[in-house]
């Protein structure tokens, strides 16, 4: 008798080789199961047709007896014949005739979609019906866009007649207005919105104020005179005083300033104005008494006016008519 240390491990391989012999016979039970599968599809397959044949050798046999019985002088290739024809069209499909009765039929099998259908069509036609009905879209809609426009145009052109300081200011307020309502008459939305982007850039307008100011510091440049030929090749010669835009708290204000040089607006805070010579010199002069130029102020912009009044006067004591204007040089 073997030890019992070769008895344990005699005992351990025979329990491995059981194991793998396990794992061996499932491993084939799954192959041999999906060729199973296969053979008996293929035999499904096979009875099928062996039974097909079957039917159509039997079919062909009564056929030959009733034909024999009665007489009907028929041959036994014409029944083959007709048995092929007969299976050969049997999966074919034949549409019913149109009519009443097909049409019927055919809403009720397609009851779900076309019920399915019936509702979406009346949810949008209650949605459309209602938008019209509440004014969300149509004639309503439009007449509530005009009347909110114009009553837009009526607010802003009041703050403009309140706040203009000049006759000619009141006038326009009551030609916006004018304006604003042949525009509702006529229907024209565009329009209306025109007007009031006009209206409120007046009011930004007005509602400005700042001060024109030479600039006069130590060092710091005054004036300049420009020679500049323009498009048809003329020369032109101008004074200038460099002034500057601030507002009542000494900050810088920009504004839109047209070029006649450069033909084009500009925004700054800084640019030329054009002045007569003998303004030019008494400017210049004051400058190079002690480098510190005294009268400063050139124009004042108030609230209520669009424009702002020249203050600087000329040689004849009154306020300057003003000239064109340059933002470089």
């Amino acid at each position: 008798m073997p030890p019992p240390a070769q008895q344990a491990e005699a005992r351990q391989d025979a329990a491995s080789g059981a194991a793998a012999e396990e794992k061996m016979t499932i491993a084939e039970m799954t192959r041999l199961m999906d060729v199973a599968a296969a053979i008996r599809k293929e035999r499904l397959t096979a009875e099928q047709q062996l039974n097909i044949a079957e039917t159509k050798q039997l079919l062909r046999e009564r056929l030959l007896e009733t034909a024999r019985i009665t007489g009907d002088p028929v041959t036994a290739q014409e029944i083959d014949a007709a048995i092929d024809a007969y299976y050969e069209r049997r999966h074919e499909f034949a549409p019913p005739e149109p009519g009443l009765e097909t049409l019927l039929a055919s809403v009720y099998v397609r009851r779900g979609t076309l019920t399915k259908i019936a509702l979406l069509l009346a949810t949008a036609a209650a949605i459309v019906w209602s938008s019209f009905a509440f004014g969300l879209v149509g004639p309503k809609r439009a007449k509530r866009a005009l009347d909110k426009l114009y009553g837009q145009a009526q607010t802003t052109a009041a703050v403009v007649d309140q706040l203009a300081q000049t006759p000619d200011l009141h006038e326009q307020a009551e030609q916006f207005l004018a304006r604003a309502e042949a525009a509702r008459a006529a229907g024209d939305a565009g329009a209306l919105r025109t007007l009031n982007a006009e209206l409120m850039e007046q009011v930004a307008t007005l509602k400005q104020q700042y001060t024109l100011r030479v600039a006069g510091g130590e060092g710091e440049q005054s004036g300049v005179d420009r020679y500049f030929e323009d498009d048809a090749g003329k020369r032109i010669s101008g004074y200038y005083l460099i002034v500057e835009a601030q507002s009542p708290s000494g900050g810088p204000v920009r504004l839109p300033v047209y070029d006649a040089e450069l033909k084009r607006t500009v925004l700054t805070s800084r640019w030329a104005e054009q002045v007569p010579q003998e303004v030019y010199d008494a400017v210049a002069a004051d400058k190079q008494a002690d480098g510190v130029l005294d009268t400063r102020d050139f124009a004042e912009k108030e609230v209520g006016r669009l424009e702002p009044t020249i203050r600087l006067t000329g040689p004849d004591g009154a306020p300057l008519t003003r000239g064109r204007q340059i933002t470089q040089w």
